[in-house]
């Protein structure tokens, strides 16, 4: 049986990599070979547990253990707890002082003051490095006031009478209909098969009784009141509908069922991120979906001359002018 690919690490174009070719075709290559400095998004790890929790119960629990006393709240005071544990070996005091010099800079400060800040900084994280010690298997660690919040996100969600359906499979399966969560393609484009593409879809339901294909997104937002201009702002019309083309090309080149045949409807359940969390659904009509697959046919057409070409670094403009690009 082949080994199952990391979906992160296959070098296809994504509907988030799109953004980056916008930005410049180098950027886009950087990006796809991971060269790219990737700026800090722990604010989009709320999005991702709570995607877990509804959609992969079982490794949400199997990925998250809840603790309820002081946890990291930075990279540095991740990296001084992993050095400290990772390191038994030493005797306590070069323990202290290899993690606090690995997280921290040191410049300035006398052995005496580094070896204080470092036992300061075990003494506030001594509950979680017992934790780190005696863990057999590391999970990501949750407060309880954080998993009380993904579960009131779950919680809506399932009592939403429509998020409810689009969301939660039926404890007897229906006949005929076919449900995915989290589903990884890697699939071509109809027009330009010389550029691989990627797509990991929240959830599908192919529906064969009544000829319907049901694409369903969860998003975590600050606002309900202003997710329009979100759709618009974060490019989710955008990312639809490229999603839409990997799932014609699923059914059709994996599941051999024709296409055209089919109704589309697509969904985004956007949550809340703060209280009440509430929940509201929202089916995308069919002008945000054909100027999500406009922008995609242009972006995939340019794409395509850089794949064919190998030429990263300035413009299709650039390489076929005088040098001068165009203003969008």
């Amino acid at each position: 049986m082949p080994e199952q690919k990391d979906y992160f690490k296959i070098k296809a174009v994504s509907s988030h990599s799109l953004g980056y070719f916008e930005e410049s075709p180098l950027t886009f290559k950087k990006f796809l070979e991971e060269e790219l400095e990737q700026d800090d998004k722990r604010y989009l790890d709320f999005g991702r547990q709570v995607h877990m929790r509804i959609l992969e119960p079982k490794k949400f629990k199997e990925s998250y253990t809840v603790l309820n006393y002081e946890l990291p709240k930075s990279e540095q005071q991740k990296q001084f707890c992993t050095t400290y544990v990772e390191n038994p070996h030493l005797k306590k005091e070069d323990r202290l002082v290899l993690a606090y010099n690995t997280a921290y800079s040191t410049k300035g400060k006398s052995d005496d003051k580094i070896l204080q800040d470092a036992q300061d900084m075990y003494d506030k994280m001594k509950d979680y490095l017992t934790y780190l010690t005696k863990a057999k298997k590391y999970k990501e660690v949750l407060t309880f006031a954080k998993k009380q919040k993904i579960d009131t996100c779950f919680t809506n969600a399932y009592n939403h009478k429509l998020a409810n359906e689009l969301l939660f499979d039926k404890e007897i399966p229906e006949q005929g209909v076919q449900t995915y969560n989290e589903l990884e393609l890697e699939w071509d484009h109809p027009l330009h098969k010389n550029v691989p593409c990627k797509s990991m879809i929240d959830r599908l339901i192919i529906d064969t009784n009544n000829k319907i294909i049901k694409l369903i997104d969860i998003k975590t937002t600050i606002s309900l009141k202003t997710f329009k201009e979100s759709v618009y702002n974060f490019n989710y019309h955008r990312q639809m509908a490229f999603y839409s083309l990997a799932i014609y090309w699923y059914i059709k080149n994996v599941l051999n069922i024709e296409a055209e045949d089919y109704k589309l409807e697509v969904y985004i359940v956007a949550i809340k991120s703060a209280p009440l969390h509430d929940v509201k659904v929202y089916k995308l009509d069919d002008d945000m979906l054909n100027k999500g697959f406009d922008e995609i046919a242009y972006l995939m057409n340019r794409l395509s001359w850089h794949f064919d070409t190998d030429l990263w670094e300035y413009s299709r403009e650039y390489y076929e002018g005088n040098g001068l690009d165009k203003l969008e």
